[in-house]
């Protein structure tokens, strides 16, 4: 019985060890997982992205604490949190050619952005190519169609629906559901 006990465990161990090489050569840029030439565009257009203000990254992680994506792993095993990382949302918002269509893909694809952007900036990029309903791109647009003011005229109930809504235009939407919209609003300003 020790004999296999033994064994089970310097199986277990190898299991371990293996999974920890194949994590690492995924996360180095010698792993061609992604074409470089899409990944250089976009690369390219995060840093093109408009930075937010302060103000508004501030309402957002107050809404969504900002992680890196060693945190959200750590978040599905450990912890209860819902935290995000842009950069993972980000990856999550690309289309992927079905050959390669697993969820690992986006982890790496999160990973290499991280190497080289913030998530601060990983949000303005997504914030500016995300959709928020009736026809408007970006958060710029959809500050002007809802509010009739720009980004950095908006109070911070007018920020945290629009940050409601990069989470889920649809569900969030003011002009289709306000009444969900005050009532997560109440949630979020109860605290």
């Amino acid at each position: 019985m020790k004999k296999f006990l033994k064994i089970f465990f310097y199986l277990i161990f190898i299991v371990f060890i293996i999974g920890l090489i194949i994590f690492q050569y995924l996360k180095f840029e010698f792993n061609k997982t992604f074409d470089e030439n899409k990944l250089s565009e976009l690369k390219s257009e995060i840093q093109k992205a408009k930075p937010l203000s302060d103000e508004f990254i501030k309402i957002y992680n107050h809404i969504h604490p900002i992680t890196n994506l060693n945190g959200i792993i750590q978040d599905e095993f450990f912890e209860k949190h819902n935290r995000d990382c842009p950069c993972f949302m980000v990856a999550r918002q690309l289309i992927i050619p079905v050959r390669k269509q697993i969820q690992a893909n986006r982890y790496i694809l999160a990973s290499k952005l991280e190497k080289s952007f913030t998530q601060e900036e990983c949000l303005s990029y997504l914030s500016s190519i995300r959709t928020f309903t009736f026809g408007n791109r970006g958060i710029e647009n959809a500050s002007s169609f809802y509010f009739k003011k720009n980004l950095k005229e908006l109070n911070k109930r007018e920020m945290q629906t629009l940050i409601l809504m990069i989470e889920n235009p649809i569900r969030y939407n003011p002009i289709r559901n306000p009444k969900e919209v005050e009532e997560k609003l109440r949630l979020i300003n109860k605290d």
